[in-house]
């Protein structure tokens, strides 16, 4: 929690992404931090950084693995309680490590250091993946719209003669 407390300081200067403007996105935060917050908002902060982050790779993949990584302890922590003795056990095993594992990745966040976890990473690939080649081909609309646009006007007006 300290590492925390330092960061809404902005008192530590060892970590050089928070000193280093190049670093920041279009919001003007640093890249460690968006990540940290969408470790600590949950899904809810990583679709949003998801929504919201077009360009960034290393804060697109902290927000999909938060999402994922959440949403998947969330979902399997509730689904062992469906066994009466051995699935409350279990699911108070998942939900600690959950805790443990979340800690570890936020604070990886901190210190920019990309860290994977070997079955979510795949998925927020993936997941990067799909929202990219998305948000390509909504782009590639949006421009054809745009020179379909031009087209039609420059074919609307009719040049006077020079006589």
């Amino acid at each position: 929690m300290i590492v925390l407390f330092d960061i809404m300081a902005n008192k530590n200067t060892d970590n050089q992404d928070l000193a280093n403007p190049s670093k920041r996105g279009r919001t003007g935060l640093a890249e460690s931090l968006v990540s940290i917050i969408c470790y600590l908002g949950a899904f809810i902060a990583g679709t949003l950084v998801l929504k919201l982050s077009k360009q960034n790779a290393y804060i697109r993949f902290n927000a999909a693995q938060s999402t994922i990584f959440t949403t998947a302890i969330i979902v399997l922590a509730l689904g062992l309680n469906i066994f009466p003795v051995i699935g409350s056990l279990l699911s108070l095993i998942v939900a600690i490590g959950g805790v443990g594992l979340w800690v570890i990745m936020i604070i990886k966040a901190y210190k920019h250091e990309d860290f994977r976890i070997p079955i979510i990473s795949y998925w927020a690939d993936k997941l990067v993946e799909k929202l990219d080649e998305h948000e390509q081909k909504k782009q590639a609309e949006a421009e054809a719209k745009a020179a379909e646009e031009d087209d039609t006007i420059e074919g609307d007006f009719i040049e006077p003669d020079d006589e």
